[in-house]
Order: C-alpha cells, then structure tokens, then sequence
C-alpha cells in the first residue's frame, strides 16, 4: 500500500482527484483537469504524486480508509442493536412470566 500522504495540499489533491475519478472515471480524468481543479501548481502535483498511477493509489487508498471507517461505525451500530435486542427479549421473558 502506498505511504500516506498527510499534508493538507496533498489531502486536498486526492479528494478533487477522488471527485472527479467518481464523476468521469480514471481514464478520462487528466492530471491537468485534477491540476485546474485543485487549484495548484504543476510541481506542487508532481512533488507529491510523481505519476497518475501514485496518485490512483492514494485515492484509492483514501477510499479503502473511507470504507474502514464506515464498516467500523456499522459494527458499533450492529452492536448497539443486538444490545437492545438482548434487553427486549428479557423484558418480554419478564413480562410472559407476570401473565
């Protein structure tokens, strides 16, 4: 996996690279159209992300992170619910012994 890009201008430059790839695709997004986008410098792109293929791989990275996290909030979510569901059905116990 490629090493985390952690400034905020090379963050900035895979979420208009992530935007745009969403909305037209890989192969018709140029580093040029992600350049205009972001509002950056040509070295400032080629600094951090020397390739397009370096660049795919951290958006995609970014994406995998993404995806982690939102798995990780489903999880408590799933959780949290079994809770309520284990409660539910001791109070139900409880309350068919009272009847």
């Amino acid at each position: 996996m490629a090493p985390a890009r952690t400034s905020a201008k090379s963050q900035h430059v895979v979420d208009t690279a992530y935007a745009l790839f969403k909305r037209d695709g890989f192969h018709a997004t140029g580093i040029d159209r992600i350049i205009a986008e972001a509002d950056i410098a040509k070295m400032t792109m080629y600094r951090n992300f020397p390739s397009k293929d370096e660049l795919i791989v951290a958006v995609l990275d970014h994406r995998a992170r993404r995806f982690e996290r939102q798995l990780d909030r489903l999880k408590i979510e799933r959780e949290r619910l079994g809770a309520v569901n284990l409660r539910a059905e001791e109070e139900q116990k409880e309350l068919s012994g009272r009847l």
